[in-house]
């Protein structure tokens, strides 16, 4: 007598599929949009340069609401103050910035919008935020090397695109790095959209 082969899994009810709600539509300042190849910059720079710490920035993906950019922190092999990463790069809420070992960041565009990752006003919940907005998308990193990709929108414009930095807790006092606004739009332009756009 022959006898059908019954799976595991066929003796389980199937849940009827849910209904599809519709796509969620991404607003233009929480990201980098669907569907679009970045165009790359090759600028950098570094933000702090001790003879423990490094901060830089770089590898800039240019859209055309805004850019991705990597944050990168590497302590010296050597240096036995580092102890864990900046969580103030992806959870600025949670930290005090009037604590030495809080990482101090803001950006200052060529139109004098600025942001800094402590401002309580940016704290929004829904609502469109006031530009520029900066936030963390995302990272990690381990053996004193964190890295954590950025989104700043909207597109800076032309001219100097500026970075800040103080760090106490490593003797770091404010301090800035430039990178060319105008640069970063002409890459933008070079962009190319695939779909959905």
């Amino acid at each position: 007598m022959y006898l059908a082969a019954v799976s595991f899994f066929d003796s389980f009810p199937v849940a009827p599929p849910p209904e599809r709600q519709g796509s969620f539509a991404q607003p233009e300042w929480a990201g980098p949009p669907r569907g679009v190849i970045p165009a790359y910059s090759s600028q950098r720079a570094i933000l702090v340069r001790t003879d423990k710490v490094i901060l830089t920035i770089g590898r800039f993906a240019c859209y055309p609401n805004g850019i991705q950019f990597s944050l990168a922190v590497w302590f010296d092999a050597a240096s036995d103050d580092f102890d864990g990463p900046p969580w103030e790069l992806h959870h600025p809420r949670h930290a005090d910035p009037s604590d030495d070992r809080f990482l101090r960041l803001g950006v200052l565009l060529a139109d004098g919008s600025k942001w800094v990752n402590f401002d309580a006003r940016r704290h929004f919940e829904g609502t469109p935020p006031p530009p520029p907005v900066v936030w963390s998308m995302g990272g990690g990193g381990g053996e004193g090397r964190w890295e954590m990709d950025q989104w700043l929108w909207p597109l800076p414009p032309d001219g100097p695109l500026k970075f800040f930095a103080a760090w106490p807790a490593h003797g770091i006092v404010e301090t800035s790095a430039e990178i060319d606004g105008a640069e970063l739009r002409q890459r933008a332009a070079q962009a190319e959209v695939v779909w959905g756009r």
